[in-house]
């Protein structure tokens, strides 16, 4: 894959951001800059940069699919009701890899956790207008 100035500049804007964008929010954050590039190059670039493991595409959560500009091994908490997505590094027991290997019928290289819930903000927030009514 060749890096052009576009993908580049994807990538670059991408590993700056914590918050797992949206196609459509990387391609707002780049406009500035780089006024010629379309929506659509932005999705085929992360296709690329997904494929070549310079970034991470998340599963879609019912809101678009996310990207993570961290492309090493860790897992992601979703929040069910404000869609933020949280980074996770903890490690998993060894035991699981050779369990799921065992069921996969394989060996597994890598597994990914994805684990939906509700942040903390908003288990306050809904805490807060249980205890107002």
């Amino acid at each position: 894959m060749r890096l052009t100035r576009q993908r580049k500049a994807i990538l670059q804007h991408l590993q700056r951001r914590f918050d797992h964008p949206t196609a459509e929010m990387i391609h707002e954050g780049i406009r500035f800059d780089m006024e010629d590039v379309s929506l659509a190059t932005v999705y085929r670039s992360l296709g690329l940069l997904n494929s070549a493991g310079l970034i991470q595409e998340l599963p879609d959560q019912g809101r678009g699919k996310r990207y993570d500009g961290n492309p090493l091994p860790h897992h992601h908490f979703f929040c069910e009701q404000c869609g933020s997505v949280e980074d996770l590094f903890a490690g998993l027991p060894g035991t699981l890899r050779e369990s799921l290997s065992r069921i996969a019928h394989g060996e597994v290289r890598q597994i990914q956790v994805l684990l939906k819930g509700i942040c903390d903000e908003c288990k306050t927030r809904e805490e807060e207008r249980g205890s107002e009514q």
